[in-house]
């Protein structure tokens, strides 16, 4: 999900495996309006639904059909390279990370997500 490429600098490609035939699929991309949008993600489950968190803020919740991404809410505090875990339902946990404009962050923040209206 996402990070560098060897060629072609920062992605937001997704790719899927299917764990019973060991094969790989391409899966859609991350929305996302900078070149970076898809560098130092973290994704999760929370209930039956995959969340990915972004650099630029935004908490992504991918569609029931597997097909695409929507973002399920603006996050209080953009980061990079941190951890997004479930406390619950409905809240994730987000630890560390970092910020290119404040820096590292050494503290956590829980983040409310509603069920998904689709």
């Amino acid at each position: 999900m996402g990070g560098m490429q060897a060629e072609g600098g920062p992605s937001r490609r997704v790719d899927v495996l299917n764990p019973a035939t060991g094969e790989w699929a391409r899966g859609p991309e991350f929305l996302g309006d900078k070149p970076l949008a898809g560098f130092g993600t973290s994704a999760f489950a929370l209930g039956d639904r995959l969340y990915v968190s972004t650099m630029e803020g935004k908490l992504q919740r991918l569609s029931a059909d597997g097909q695409s991404w929507r973002v399920a809410r603006e996050l209080p505090t953009p980061r990079f390279f941190h951890r997004m875990l479930p406390a619950n339902d409905h809240q994730f946990v987000v630890v560390g990370g970092a910020n290119m404009e404040i820096g590292k962050f050494d503290t956590t923040e829980l983040v409310s997500v509603s069920p998904e209206q689709e």
